[in-house]
């Protein structure tokens, strides 16, 4: 994260998204560390906040597979 700027001003075109995408996923997963810093190892509240928040965009992200191999049986 520190040369982050620097290495995106030299990027151009698709590198440069692929940079800025980057920043976004490494940026969220210190989020979610931060959070469970604070939790101080709470894992009973540590779960339930990241299932609240987190959980449902979980679930669907999952079910995505299995929707795809559920449709050809059903429909195929």
């Amino acid at each position: 994260m520190k040369g982050y700027k620097d290495r995106y001003m030299k990027k151009k075109g698709l590198s440069k998204l692929d940079c800025y995408y980057e920043n976004k996923v490494f940026g969220k997963i210190n989020h979610i560390r931060d959070i469970a810093e604070k939790m101080h190892n709470d894992k009973k509240r540590w779960k339930k906040f990241f299932l609240k928040k987190y959980g449902i965009v979980l679930m669907l992200f999952a079910l995505i597979p299995a929707i795809g191999l559920i449709f050809p049986i059903l429909f195929g």
